[in-house]
């Protein structure tokens, strides 16, 4: 909620205007991006969390557990199995987050094929980097020698610019080193929006003004709802442990 006050109406403002409006419509575009992203900021340690409306939000899949999660169960079954991973982002880590799509079982405890295809990491610089070595490298991106780089080319990357972040979408180091293996073919994750991000100006001398000020009212709202059901195609790492 914003204003467009009596003063710049009364002194033309209008480039100030403009800019405070594209802004106030942005945010809650990006207000979305951020709500969907939390969904694994914080699934990594949670099954809830507060957003900056003080609501609770559920970061679980069907089976309750966290999305990422090292005791995920199978229906008709007591055995556990994991998507969540500590090693640091490297050739460790990664071989580590390949194997445990590995371990993947449906209800029926039938293997699940999945082929992960992309890299998913926050905007820390030091793991982007990491991560575009092993990409691009010709050689074996961490040892001396002549051996091929079997990830040149196996991955895409894709940069969560929120996934370092509090719940009230400030930056913050706490979460810099996670990482995640996903295969975003076989996402089985639902955002519906059933409002657009939307502006809305109030009308001169209608309820949009204020009476004792003559502001007029400006909002921004949307309506949507979103969670994952299944956890199947991703792997998480916090990145807490050295390879």
């Amino acid at each position: 909620m914003d204003a467009i006050t009596w003063e710049a109406k009364k002194f033309d403002k209008y480039r100030e205007l403009e800019k405070k409006m594209r802004k106030l419509g942005e945010a809650t575009a990006k207000r979305i991006e951020i709500d969907l992203t939390h969904q694994f900021t914080f699934g990594m340690s949670a099954a809830s969390y507060t957003n900056r409306n003080g609501e609770t939000v559920a970061t679980t899949t069907g089976d309750g557990q966290n999305i990422l999660d090292t005791d995920h169960t199978a229906t008709g079954t007591d055995d556990t199995y994991s998507n969540l991973i500590t090693t640091y982002f490297g050739r460790s880590g990664l071989e580590e987050a390949e194997n445990t799509f590995n371990t993947f079982v449906d209800d029926n405890g039938n293997a699940v094929l999945v082929q992960p295809d992309t890299i998913i990491t926050g905007r820390n610089v030091t793991i982007q980097n990491a991560v575009k070595e092993f990409l691009k490298s010709v050689l074996v991106p961490d040892e001396a020698n002549n051996a091929t780089n079997v990830y040149t080319g196996k991955y895409k990357h894709l940069v969560l610019p929120f996934l370092s972040t509090t719940a009230a979408g400030a930056p913050v180091t706490t979460y810099d080193n996670y990482w995640m293996l996903a295969s975003l073919k076989d996402t089985d994750a639902i955002c519906e929006i059933s409002e657009e991000p939307t502006l809305k100006i109030g009308t001169p001398n209608g309820n949009g003004e204020d009476f004792e000020t003559d502001d007029i009212k400006v909002k921004s709202s949307a309506c949507y709802d979103y969670g994952v059901l299944d956890f199947k195609w991703i792997v998480g790492s916090t990145g807490a442990t050295a390879a």
